[in-house]
């Protein structure tokens, strides 16, 4: 056709070769062409070339303008088998915030050694060639449309959608997105960013069914971006995207791979395995698995379903209705804030700061560590044998710590099958009960701790039954870690018997009889310990004698039920204080003896001090003679009875009396003859010499 130029009115030319054209520039029909060369062209409106019509712009500066009349959107539009050519030329918009958007709709879009300023290009089913040319935007193609890029750039991106293709020869991209759609089944490898020699979907894919095409020869590109849709199943291996979405059902497979920013929406799927992502985002009844992984976020939001094994997550945060677990990883810190119906559960997981729970949140830690464990409004954290540095619950928040009790029980050594563990609580009423299996063993989880908003309460201690048959066994237990606890039955038990007297002394040389309806089953005499062993005793119930110097001192029930025991006699042996007075006081060097009344050879004595006190060791309970004696005194004679420790005896004794003598008249008597007879024979004897 004619070169000619169309318009809604007139243009208005202005000094220095700049035109302004008022209103849309509207080129219609096959044999319409329009020519803007070697000027400056402003448009106060849209440029729009349809039906077969077109434009070539040559050596020019074509610029768009918002009408100040209506501030309508301006735009070029190219559709129904137009065509626009821009040679050599700028192609923008008269401001720097103004964007120039770009619709080719079945027709051809071509630029040669050209710019094309704050661009928005959005091809549907049409044809896009550029040639070393910069598009200062973004290109987007859709349907079935095509991109030939020479010695091109793009400076923010590329979207290939659809069923689009995309040849880029020594180009250079900022960013290109590829959609993929409709049951779209592919593994694509070494996708990388920077300088790229060869790379095509065909070379570097393993293709089952895919819809777009992408060709690039010796170009840059700054980064990557995948979008699934419509059940697309994606796998990357050995690839580094900076973001990557899936929704509609699809599927998104990474291996050994890396990804800036990844979003799981809209009932779809993400495996990462071996692989990493800054940012990861789990939405709308989404499923994820990540295995081997490095995640620095991760968030999980609405209905997902997050499993995470032997990876590194920096930081968590689960909030809606999710359903998390994570085991084997370790983790910075995990924030939860869900509803009733949300789950998250850590396994074996190393937390290095903390665990924030909120809202109705449910948290289960099981083997885990972490720093600090917070809660509050109504959430409730369990941490099952878990270790944690600080505890804290607020409003009516819970925090419990649980911790794992395995009873292993045997009967002669060997594991005992069948046996019922019964668990009871401090008060006496009955947790639960488990039958050991086949190992010999039943496992328990108690709780210990509880915290909340009014400080730490300790739940323990427990205690533990065990009964098979006429055995059973009971013992206590704290539980401060995970616990074993062995539980030894045996057929024929071994007893130690321990005497002690009423001060708690050993008892040693007392005779311990066992007896079962009367007969003797078996007999010791005490050791210096005051212990006896008896050996080999079958289960069943006793009667404990035990005999100290012939005297019964104590009797009690002897129950044999299985396990090796020890039992303590309290002996009914005291120890006496004899205190001795006599009408001046204590009496010093007084013999006490006491003997059993129906034991005579029971017998004690002692000797009081200067106090006038004795004390007689060991006395078995009974009654007894007393015997007290002192020079100068009178013997004291008394029946007693022995019936409590450092029992207290008084005894006055009275001073002796002498017999009384002969008259004083018949002493004098007596003593004349006595002293004169002597007294006569000396004078006798002096008359006789003189």
């Amino acid at each position: 056709g004619d070169e000619r130029k169309q318009s809604a009115s007139e243009p208005e030319a202005l000094p220095g070769n700049v035109t302004i054209h008022p209103g849309d520039l509207v080129v219609r029909g096959v044999r319409s062409r329009l020519v803007i060369r070697n000027c400056k062209f402003i448009i106060r409106g849209s440029l729009v070339v349809l039906d077969g019509a077109e434009a070539l712009i040559e050596d020019s500066v074509v610029l768009l303008d918002v009408p100040s009349s209506d501030h309508k959107v301006s735009n070029i539009t190219v559709r129904d088998s137009g065509e626009l050519k821009v040679i050599n030329s700028v192609l923008g918009t008269t401001g720097l915030l103004f964007v120039l958007r770009v619709y080719v709709s079945s027709s051809n879009l071509m630029a040669s050694g050209s710019l094309i300023a704050n661009a928005s290009i959005q091809c549907y089913d049409g044809e896009v060639e550029l040639s070393n040319s910069t598009i200062r935007g973004h290109v987007e193609l859709q349907g079935s449309s095509s991109l030939l890029a020479y010695e091109a750039t793009i400076t923010s991106s590329l979207a290939i959608r659809h069923s689009s293709s995309a040849r880029l020869t020594s180009s250079s991209m900022q960013h290109i997105l590829v959609e993929f759609y409709r049951r779209t089944c592919a593994i694509l490898r070494d996708i990388r960013h920077g300088y790229i020699r060869s790379w095509d979907l065909f070379s570097n894919a393993t293709v089952g069914t895919i819809y777009v095409n992408l060709s690039i020869r010796d170009c840059h590109v700054g980064s990557w971006s995948l979008n699934l849709t419509q059940s697309a199943v994606i796998a990357l291996e050995f690839s580094h995207v900076w973001e990557a979405t899936a929704y509609g059902y699809s599927v998104l497979n990474l291996r050994n791979s890396s990804i800036g920013e990844v979003a799981i929406q809209e009932h779809s799927a993400l495996w990462l395995d071996d692989s990493s992502a800054n940012m990861m985002r789990a939405l709308d009844n989404s499923y994820v698995t990540l295995t081997d992984a490095t995640v620095l976020a991760m968030v999980a939001d609405d209905e997902a379903e997050v499993l995470v094994a032997n990876s590194s997550l920096m930081s968590v945060l689960a909030l809606g209705k999710p359903i998390v677990n994570i085991c084997n990883s370790s983790l910075g810190e995990v924030c939860v804030a869900c509803s009733r119906e949300a789950r998250l559960g850590l396994g074996n997981c190393l937390i290095a700061e903390r665990i924030t729970a909120r809202a109705w949140s449910r948290v289960v830690m099981v083997s885990c560590s972490v720093e600090e464990v917070e809660a509050s409004d109504h959430s409730l954290v369990r941490l099952f044998s878990s270790y944690a540095t600080r505890l804290s619950a607020r409003g009516s928040a819970r925090v419990e710590v649980w911790w794992p009790l395995k009873v292993c029980v045997s009967l002669d050594g060997l594991p005992l099958q069948g046996a019922v563990v019964r668990i009871f609580h401090k008060n006496g009423t009955e947790l639960c009960s488990k039958p050991t299996g086949r190992h010999g063993c039943a496992f328990f989880s108690l709780l210990c701790t509880l915290v909340t908003a009014y400080g730490e309460e300790d739940i323990q201690p427990y205690f533990v039954l065990v009964e098979y048959e006429l055995l059973w066994a009971s013992e206590e237990v704290v539980l401060t870690g995970p616990t074993v606890l062995p539980i030894e039955l045996e057929r024929e038990a071994e007893i130690t018997v321990r005497c002690l007297d009423a001060a708690g002394r050993p008892l040693r040389g007392a005779y311990v009889s066992v007896r079962k309806r009367g007969a003797e089953v078996d007999g010791e005499v005490t050791n210096p310990e005051g212990t006896v062993v008896i050996e080999d005793l079958p289960v069943g119930n006793y009667t404990l004698l035990v005999f100290w110097r012939g005297a019964r001192v104590a009797e009690d029930m002897l129950f044999v039920h299985g396990v090796d025991d020890e039992v303590v006699v309290m002996c009914a042996v005291f120890d006496v204080v004899v205190k001795v007075r006599g009408p001046y006081g204590p009496v010093e060097g007084a013999t006490i003896s006491l003997a059993m009344v129906r034991l005579p050879r029971v017998h004690f004595t002692g000797i009081t001090n200067a106090s006038g006190v004795a004390v007689l060791m060991d006395v078995p309970i009974g009654d007894y003679e007393l015997f007290v004696q002192a020079e100068g005194y009178t013997t004291h004679e008394a029946v007693i009875k022995v019936r409590e420790q450092w029992q207290l005896i008084e005894v006055e004794l009275e001073e002796e009396q002498k017999p009384p003598g002969p008259p004083i008249w018949l002493v004098a008597l007596l003593a004349i003859p006595v002293v004169a007879l002597p007294t006569a024979l000396y004078l006798k004897r002096r008359r006789k010499g003189a």
